[in-house]
């Protein structure tokens, strides 16, 4: 092994020459073993063991001229980028993969069943609705009616963000009500599901037949909402 004297001077002048202390310990390490590795040599060569550290050290080369090339490749200012570059490439990933979880789960979320239904014998008929609106960043769609024998009428809808921030942000829409041509509302329940896609129904149960037409109404900060659905006489 070399004495801590020829090689660690040796060591020491090299790294005199690298401002960026924190790769001094490797630097040092790296040297001591190829010194190491061609004293051994030297040794089994027929050399003794000063002789042949001294010869090893002396292989090396000119320790500033290796100082300065080492400075070169180990610049803090290099090494600080590249952690904050790693840094920021790491954090874009983890919101990446946030944001596909999210969206994911959200639409998972959208697969829920709704809570009422309607039995084929007690239809009396069902209408296709086609109707939408878009209100800020929001958009209501009609889906479907249906009118059943003990005059119950179920309508369906969906609401949906038609961009990313606003799925993002956690947008809320507000629920439609029913509403008879002067405007008074109709006594109600529903149900909804959450998700980037949103579907909801109304349930408007003892219905007048007499009436003919539904108006749904929404009212938000968003702006309002408003359908007009006129109803098939049935005699």
């Amino acid at each position: 092994m070399p004495s801590p004297n020829i090689s660690q001077e040796f060591c020491r002048q090299v790294c005199s020459y690298i401002k960026y202390k924190r790769v001094h310990y490797e630097i040092t390490q790296e040297l001591k073993n190829h010194i190491e590795d061609h004293q051994e040599g030297l040794v089994e060569a027929g050399l003794n063991q000063d002789e042949a550290e001294k010869r090893a050290v002396e292989a090396m080369g000119d320790p500033e001229e290796i100082g300065k090339e080492l400075d070169k490749q180990h610049r803090p200012l290099v090494e600080w980028m590249l952690s904050i570059t790693n840094l920021v490439t790491a954090i874009g990933l983890l919101y990446f993969i946030g944001v596909i979880m999210y969206v994911g789960f959200m639409g998972l979320l959208s697969l829920g069943s709704l809570n009422y239904s309607v039995e084929k014998e007690d239809i009396l008929y069902t209408q296709k609705l086609s109707e939408k609106q878009k209100v800020g960043g929001l958009t209501y769609q009609l889906k479907k009616m249906t009118v059943t024998e003990d005059n119950t009428i179920l309508i369906e809808y969906s609401t949906y963000g038609d961009n990313l921030d606003i799925i993002l942000r956690g947008w809320s829409a507000f629920s439609l009500r029913a509403h008879d041509e002067d405007g008074n509302m109709y006594d109600q329940k529903g149900s909804g599901n959450a998700g980037i896609y949103r579907r909801s129904q109304i349930v408007i149960e003892d219905f007048d037949r007499g009436e003919k037409s539904i108006f749904l109404k929404a009212f938000s900060y968003y702006g309002d909402v408003e359908f007009h659905i006129p109803l098939q006489e049935v005699k």
